[in-house]
């Protein structure tokens, strides 16, 4: 793959993500907490929810998915979202108290409310980054296809031009023969 490829799918990358921290900060921002320091634990949540994106789409999907395992497949899904819900929720908190000095385990339904919200996101991120890998992996495999249909069409050409060169070089002698002995036939009976 080219170097400016890479570079355009790694710009990308860095956008969506960019737009899913701006999103979380959205929803989750506090205006009585400082600015920098939800920003700095919003950044912390994208990055954590990065790493099972990345991980389903390009581990899970080739391996359970691919192989036709739709039910593990879901549950392991469902299980990493699970997982880093859980991480997630534990190491943003405490970092956020560390910087802002609010705590986030204070009272049961906004520790519900945080959990379902992260466990939301991270199904959400998850099965777009699942989807996103499906397509390019759909389209990869369509691109090899029609690259092994025209050199399969371009190897036969070249067999039929194999073929039909010896045979118009036989019609061009065997016509050059008939004229010769066309001419050799007239030539006596005059």
């Amino acid at each position: 793959m080219s170097r400016k490829i890479n570079i355009t799918r790694f710009g990308i990358h860095i956008f969506l993500w960019i737009i899913l921290t701006f999103f979380l900060l959205f929803f989750i921002y506090d205006p009585k907490a400082p600015f920098l320091q939800q920003f700095v634990a919003t950044l912390i949540v994208t990055g954590l929810t990065a790493l099972p994106a990345y991980f389903s789409s390009k581990v899970l999907v080739p391996r359970i998915l691919y192989r036709k395992f739709i039910g593990k497949f879901i549950g392991s899904l469902l299980l990493v979202a699970f997982v880093n819900t859980v991480f997630t929720y534990f190491i943003a908190g405490a970092l956020y108290y560390e910087l802002s000095g609010n705590s986030v385990f204070s009272g049961i339904a906004f520790i519900k409310y945080l959990f379902s919200f992260f466990f939301i996101i991270n199904c959400i991120v998850i099965s777009v980054s699942c989807a996103i890998q499906i397509i390019v992996d759909r389209f990869g495999m369509e691109q090899q296809l029609h690259e092994v249909e025209s050199e399969k069409v371009n190897t036969e050409l070249a067999f039929l031009r194999v073929q039909i060169n010896p045979h118009f070089l036989f019609n061009v002698l065997n016509t050059i023969y008939f004229q010769i002995h066309k001419e050799n036939i007239e030539g006596e009976t005059v």
